[in-house]
């Protein structure tokens, strides 16, 4: 059975608060959702299954995705929208002059924004790495060298 991309989006909507895309118009806001997508898929290490394989039309993968598995694009998710954001925050750090910035958007803030993303790229890697070790999966393998 196939995963849609709903689902995914889904998951990650559900863990970032931005009003700037509740006023999105569906059309963009997909557009947005599935680059984010493909920028997921390109930061998930050795997937156990072929992420690459989908079908644009029905927009969903062409195989079911585990819970770890969709957590872990959204959490990637995650980390291609905050890059987004930090680039718009280095671009205004250099655009303004050091008091202007200040007053604007604080070096904290930056700061934390980066603190925050690789944050939740260690959850993301972590979920990789459980996933890659599921006793299942290692049996599975066991039973395979057997034959």
């Amino acid at each position: 059975m196939a995963t849609p991309f709903e689902t995914i989006y889904g998951r990650f909507l559900s863990n970032i608060t931005d009003y700037k895309l509740a006023r999105l118009d569906e059309v963009t806001l997909e557009e947005n959702l599935l680059l984010w997508l493909n920028q997921a898929i390109g930061f998930y290490p050795n997937p156990p299954k072929n992420l690459r394989d989908i079908d644009k039309k029905m927009k969903s993968f062409n195989e079911e995705l585990n819970e770890t598995e969709i957590e872990a694009l959204a959490k990637f998710m995650i980390m291609s929208y905050m890059n987004t954001h930090l680039m718009r925050e280095d671009y205004l750090s250099q655009s303004l002059n050091s008091k202007d910035y200040r007053i604007y958007s604080p070096a904290n803030q930056l700061k934390a924004l980066r603190e925050l993303k690789e944050s939740i790229k260690q959850e993301a890697n972590t979920l990789v790495s459980r996933n890659s070790y599921d006793v299942r999966t290692i049996a599975e393998l066991f039973r395979k060298q057997r034959k």
